[in-house]
């Protein structure tokens, strides 16, 4: 499998939280990411993700921090996931944010 499903909670509390060390990539577009996002969120846009492996891999680093792919809903983060695996990232950690931002933003949760 390209990736590992996450919920919200489970992302809040193994991640958010804590100082645990990981990557949160949002893939929306950049009038969405705009207008709210997750805090810490990097944005590259599902549209040019292809173009940004190298800044994906330097993202999670040497150590290989786990990433977290962000979209609305978690349709398009899985199809990141997809992308980041068919160009041969196969080393990263990689988790669905399941219900996306809109899921965070609707629990109350900070955005920016």
């Amino acid at each position: 499998m390209a990736y590992e499903s996450l919920s919200l909670d489970d992302y809040k509390e193994k991640f958010y939280d804590t100082t645990a060390a990981h990557v949160l990539i949002d893939v929306r577009t950049d009038e969405e990411y705009a207008e709210y996002h997750i805090p810490g969120a990097v944005h590259l846009s599902l549209d040019e993700l292809s173009e940004h492996m190298p800044q994906i891999e330097s993202l999670a680093g040497d150590d290989n921090k786990p990433v977290v792919l962000a979209c609305r809903t978690g349709v398009r983060s899985a199809m990141a996931a997809e992308i980041i695996r068919y160009h041969g990232l196969t080393g990263l950690t990689l988790y669905n944010l399941e219900k996306g931002s809109q899921g965070w933003k609707k629990r109350g949760w900070p955005t920016e």
